[in-house]
């Protein structure tokens, strides 16, 4: 984008026509601004500061970080719609929210709502999912969020890695800023979210499952 001066030509969109959704058409750049140094966030590719606005589902524009804390949408150039945090388009089957089974502090088995999609960790260009992980143990997500063996029986996914971070919550309001204040250090900086820090060894057992009844 640094290389963008005015009176270049590129896609846009007004956001007046249909919320912003309408098709993208050849304008001209009006004018440019140079900011200095932010914290860079690798936002499923696409590098992007905080504070940078993108289009959402209802035709409004927020800074990134309040959409990822709100689990929120954003709108891609094709007008396609995708999950803020795990970047599955909405109504996906990786979308879908599904039951994770944990242990709290007192030991005690909780359920944590998390998208199918979510990712667990990466090796390499490798991403584990929660839904992939499950499938490599041969168990297959179903429209209703649950999980079913070989069998047919159901089984609930469960997370063996202490108590999950709030960030793999779905619906739920979590602290990205807070996280992206603490990397930052007046340089740009990449950090990487929608993954917990794990190690690649961490990858191959990453989910259980545990048959219900």
């Amino acid at each position: 984008i640094e290389l963008v001066k005015v009176g270049d030509r590129v896609l846009a969109f007004d956001e007046n026509d249909r919320d912003g959704l309408a098709d993208l058409n050849s304008d001209r750049v009006s004018h440019t601004r140079v900011t200095p140094n932010k914290t860079v966030i690798d936002f499923h590719g696409t590098q992007a500061t905080p504070d940078h606005v993108f289009l959402t589902e209802g035709g409004e524009f927020m800074q990134l970080t309040d959409i990822l804390e709100a689990d929120g949408i954003v709108v891609r150039e094709d007008g396609g719609k995708r999950r803020a945090r795990t970047g599955w388009p909405v109504g996906s089957k990786e979308d879908h929210i599904i039951p994770v089974g944990y242990e709290d502090a007192t030991g005690q088995t909780q359920i944590a709502p998390m998208r199918a999609g979510t990712v667990c960790s990466r090796r390499g260009k490798k991403i584990y999912t929660l839904a992939g992980m499950m499938h490599e143990r041969g168990y297959e997500l179903q429209a209703d969020g649950q999980f079913i063996d070989a069998d047919g029986d159901v089984v609930t996914a469960f997370w063996h890695w202490g108590v999950p971070d709030p960030k793999l919550f779905a619906g739920r309001h979590a602290d990205y800023r807070g996280e992206i204040e603490a990397c930052a250090d007046g340089d740009a900086l990449f950090v990487s979210l929608g993954a917990p820090a794990m190690t690649p060894t961490m990858a191959a057992p990453a989910l259980q499952a545990k048959r219900k009844g």
